[in-house]
């Protein structure tokens, strides 16, 4: 690999291996589009699961709401990024501060829904205090955009490092949620107290946590993923493909956020069936005599 330094930057002009010689610009608009592609596939795979919530009368339930606005944060996201960089400045900020806020809308769902849960299961598991409604659940999705797409503004109008900022939010919020998880774990292995589960309902408790754990366990992998190429990309200011790389880390977590509701859900499942079923039909032939 050749290396040219120019004003204390490196620059990566091309790549040899095993005597073949691989430009970067090449390399670049390769992963770029890749990413492209991929941004695409997962943008009609949210686009998906989003219509089956709405279409399908067991889905269009409180408990959807807060997995609903995870997965429109995940289409917003993906369509901001797909979205090339305009010559304007004041237009890249506009959308680089919603992209920002998306992103942290989505991580705040995923807090919501181990709280959702938490509460479901331990504090009020049949539902006698009323402490969760979907009014309530409503309102704390909209909140969940109002607050962090005000505060990416807000750091955007100071020309603050809005970066660093978001990927200090964006940690907290994932250890955050961590420990809500294990509280969590915690409460579907002991009950809440002084209460008799049936096995039925204390099996779905576990099959609503495996979910939910799915979708935090994805989103932090690719997330850290994000992080330590971004890093690579301050260390190593030359290597220009690293750029969709980090596009390509964010894509993966909105593809997994949707592939664990169509895997483990069994009305999305359902879908998949019919539609191997159908496909494996054998069509019938008309003879005409």
């Amino acid at each position: 690999m050749s290396i040219n330094t120019t004003s204390n930057a490196i620059n990566v002009s091309s790549f040899s291996i095993d005597g073949e010689l691989f430009d970067e610009d090449n390399l670049f608009r390769a992963l770029n589009m890749i990413f492209r592609v991929m941004s695409a596939a997962s943008g009609v795979l949210s686009l998906c699961t989003m219509l089956r919530i709405i279409l399908h009368k067991n889905l269009r339930k409180q408990s959807s709401i807060i997995p609903f606005n995870i997965v429109l944060c995940d289409f917003i996201s993906i369509a901001l990024r797909y979205i090339p960089p305009s010559n304007k400045r004041q237009i890249n900020v506009i959308i680089y501060t919603a992209l920002l806020g998306s992103d942290l809308t989505s991580l705040l769902n995923i807090l919501l829904v181990a709280l959702q849960q938490f509460i479901t299961i331990r504090v009020d598991p049949f539902g006698a205090r009323g402490i969760i409604t979907t009014p309530r659940t409503v309102a704390a999705c909209v909140l969940s955009w109002i607050v962090p797409l005000s505060f990416t503004a807000l750091l955007a109008l100071n020309q603050t490092g809005i970066a660093s900022i978001f990927l200090i939010m964006d940690t907290t919020i994932l250890v955050t949620i961590g420990i809500f998880y294990l509280f969590l774990y915690r409460a579907i292995s002991k009950g809440p107290p002084g209460v008799h589960i049936s096995k039925q309902r204390k099996q779905e408790n576990r099959q609503v946590f495996v979910t939910i754990v799915l979708v935090y366990v994805t989103t932090l992998i690719f997330r850290m993923m994000f992080r330590l190429l971004h890093l690579a990309m301050e260390l190593f200011i030359g290597y220009q493909f690293l750029w969709p790389l980090t596009n390509i880390a964010i894509t993966f977590s909105v593809v997994s956020n949707s592939l664990v509701y169509w895997w483990r859900l069994e009305e999305f499942r359902l879908i998949l069936f019919k539609c191997k079923k159908y496909t494996s039909r054998p069509k019938k032939i008309d003879v005409l005599g």
